[in-house]
């Protein structure tokens, strides 16, 4: 187990650099449709290991338990935010028909963005996007919930609500999410992997640092 970093945020940053077979092995699974689950099931495990203080890239292993994990990572998220974009959908449900007859009917994209405004239910629109940010903060601590020891049902519990709410995981949270912003803009020139490499870059970082402040 490796001593106690000067800087989390650094250690996160560098993590996903430290062996380079196993980036390179991520990168070509981030390349692949649904093969990318296992990279989603990697950046659990490295959450579950950063926990611990624990800041070795874990091996490249096991990989029906990765794909898994992966998916039931996914289904954790889809089920979070499942209520945010039924009312979305709901806010949105006659634009969907307008947009359909408009690019039929090979309408301007400026006829198009009006008929959408005016048909949108703002006020219902407006409490979608409010609660998918709550649900999808929610989603984020039940996953980090979830990797520590990988059971589907400890994502519910509630203890993920309670840290959700808590400052550092805030924090953290979105400033994760800008850095990860940041490293997808900044390679988003290299032609096909650029995006590949970004992907799995962005899942060791953002679990590692989360996982870090969720149990600081």
């Amino acid at each position: 187990m490796s001593k106690k970093p000067k800087s989390y945020l650094l250690t996160s940053l560098e993590r996903p650099f430290t062996n380079f077979k196993i980036f390179i092995i991520g990168v070509l699974f981030s390349l692949i449709p649904i093969i990318n689950l296992f990279v989603t099931g990697y950046g659990l495990r490295c959450a579950q290991r950063a926990m611990k203080h624990n800041f070795v890239l874990p091996k490249w292993e096991k990989f029906g338990r990765l794909f898994v994990t992966g998916f039931l990572s996914f289904v954790i998220q889809f089920l979070y935010i499942l209520p945010a974009l039924i009312i979305l959908f709901i806010a949105m449900i006659n634009s969907l028909g307008i947009i359909s007859n408009a690019i039929i009917n090979e309408q301007s994209f400026e006829s198009i963005y009006e008929q959408v405004f005016a048909s949108v239910n703002i006020s219902l629109f407006v409490v979608g996007i409010v609660l998918f940010i709550i649900l999808g903060l929610f989603s984020a601590s039940a996953l980090l919930k979830y990797s520590e020891k990988m059971r589907f049902n400890e994502a519910f519990s509630q203890e993920v609500f309670i840290n959700a709410f808590k400052g550092r995981f805030i924090g953290a949270l979105i400033l994760a999410s800008v850095i990860m912003i940041i490293i997808q803009s900044l390679l988003d020139f290299i032609p096909i992997v650029g995006a590949a490499i970004a992907a799995f870059i962005a899942e060791v970082f953002v679990m590692t640092y989360l996982g870090i402040k969720y149990r600081k």
